[in-house]
């Protein structure tokens, strides 16, 4: 019962962050469905709102223009969207939260999920994007650009391949922006293998970068940028075209601009593996973890944090938290986000809580601890409103560390 009163008491500010409708989208029209296509909800959506997606495959895409609005899958099964998704020109006190989106690109020429010109939030938690295998240009899984505070919670993001003698994508290209990462995988592409042509010969390519980074500032915590492998050269194009060599494996991540700062905790930086090749010509190299900028891995290790979204009034909320068995941990719930990173506390803090977090003892000695957390109503009016929650703990030093960030989405027990 010690968790019940934060929450109530959040509650009792409610009318100060008013939350608009909820609007329910379904692959199919039938009961309780509002739009069957994600662009007319957010066509018809007002800062404030909130998009429930059902479970489905949708042949579209979509895209948030300078809107303030959550979108969030329902029953924990990703929805599937074919075509590109976007969020662009939010203003300063607008944010956008996406929650459990699969996006896997089916047309050429596009980047499954790109962050631009935001200066507002983007929150993207549980989501992945996937470009279509082959490619002609801008082949990333996600972009960010000129964006001022990007969070990726568990996010997964794979590259397209380019067409022969060029290059394969990566999993995040970003710039000029702020990224805070956490339990996050960025995968480069595998080059393609070498191709012998009378008159056309190329080169195995190198794999793709993990992630590209210029002039951005990046925390990654309990995340993998993973570069892609370089491609092969098999024995017939080893012995018709001797001239030809295997790609190197692509860099876990590439920092280039004098403003790319990035700090890691408990991160992986892994390049790709070299280009193989016949035994009678040259291989190609494995990629570096990192290339370039200014990179500051911190020590010791991170507290992970997971949480049930969306949840009906009057329900439970499952929180999970993970991290060193034994330390003191802590949870903080509010009803608004923040971005500011401090590096005394090896983390950004990401939740703008007016009251202390709560204690929630030291985690066991499976490192794990699960709670159930009491739901309470909704004041009458509100349809749906957003919780934002930060875990923390106590190092070994007594040196407080912020761990991982999660959004709860609450529903009117209606939906």
């Amino acid at each position: 019962m010690k968790y019940v009163s934060p929450l109530a008491l959040l509650l009792l500010a409610l009318p100060t962050f008013a939350q608009g409708k909820v609007i329910v989208v379904g692959p199919a029209a039938g009961p309780g469905i509002d739009e069957t296509s994600l662009q007319a909800a957010i066509d018809l959506a007002v800062d404030g709102d909130t998009i429930l997606v059902k479970p489905g495959s949708y042949a579209q895409g979509f895209a948030i223009d300078a809107k303030a609005l959550t979108i969030v899958a329902d029953d924990g099964t990703k929805p599937v969207f074919d075509q590109a998704g976007s969020v662009v020109n939010l203003g300063p006190t607008q944010r956008v939260v996406i929650q459990g989106l699969r996006v896997e690109l089916s047309a050429l020429n596009a980047v499954p999920l790109s962050l631009t010109d935001n200066a507002g939030q983007v929150w993207l938690e549980d989501v992945e994007a996937s470009a279509l295998t082959f490619q002609s240009i801008n082949p990333e899984g996600i972009y960010v650009g000129n964006s001022a505070s990007v969070v990726l919670l568990r996010v997964t993001a794979l590259g397209g391949i380019l067409l022969p003698f060029l290059n394969a994508g990566g999993g995040l290209n970003a710039v000029n922006s702020r990224i805070s990462a956490y339990d996050s995988t960025f995968t480069g592409v595998d080059g393609t293998i070498a191709v012998c042509v009378p008159g056309f010969p190329a080169d195995g390519q190198d794999g793709s970068p993990g992630a590209t980074l210029q002039n951005t500032f990046l925390f990654a915590s309990g995340s993998t940028f993973q570069g892609g492998a370089g491609g092969g050269l098999s024995v017939a194009a080893c012995g018709s075209c001797p001239l030809l060599s295997p790609g190197d494996g692509g860099p876990g991540l590439v920092m280039t601009g004098a403003g790319t700062l990035v700090y890691t905790l408990e991160t992986q930086l892994l390049g790709g593996s070299a280009g193989l090749s016949a035994p009678t010509c040259a291989g190609g190299a494995g990629g570096p973890g990192s290339l370039g900028g200014a990179l500051v891995p911190l020590s010791g290790s991170g507290l992970g944090l997971t949480a049930s979204s969306p949840v009906r009034e009057l329900g439970t909320l499952n929180v999970t938290l993970e991290g060193p068995a034994g330390s003191p941990a802590f949870l903080a719930i509010a009803l608004d986000s923040t971005d500011a990173f401090l590096p005394g506390f090896k983390g950004t803090l990401l939740v703008s809580a007016s009251g202390p977090p709560i204690g929630l003892g030291p985690l066991p000695p499976s490192g794990v601890l699960d709670l159930a957390l009491p739901v309470p109503s909704l004041p009458p009016g509100f349809e749906s409103l957003v919780l934002f929650g930060q875990s923390a703990f106590l190092d070994a030093a007594s040196l407080t560390v912020l761990g991982a960030p999660a959004a709860v989405v609450v529903l009117d027990s209606a939906f």
